[in-house]
């Protein structure tokens, strides 16, 4: 029984933790910069998409597996001032964490 509760009771506070995915529209990235001396990257939108309970409509991308991708992505999009799509989760310092990023090809 109490490893029963004990299971139950985890399982409760680490989904309080978690932050369900939101798809942003697409959106032109009007600026690029690095923070945490250059290990983060943060993508700036002129009048941007928020996700609920995010203070600004910067996004923030740590340091870690996929940053060099997203960046390499929202890199190209940004010379051709072509919009993205990115997946965020959650807020850090008021600005939403990005997790993804897609570019579709102008018809």
């Amino acid at each position: 029984m109490k490893l029963k509760l004990s299971t139950l009771l985890l399982s409760a506070c680490l989904s309080s933790f978690s932050h369900a995915q939101t798809r942003l529209p697409a959106q032109v990235i009007s600026a690029i910069e690095t923070l945490n001396n250059g290990h983060d990257l943060q993508f700036i939108f002129e009048n941007g998409a928020r996700q609920e309970g995010c203070s600004n409509s910067s996004i923030i991308v740590k340091d870690g597996a996929m940053s060099e991708r997203i960046l390499s992505i929202a890199l190209s999009a940004y010379q051709a001032s072509h919009p993205v799509i990115f997946i965020v989760s959650g807020c850090t310092d008021g600005a939403m964490k990005g997790q993804a990023v897609s570019l579709k090809k102008a018809n």
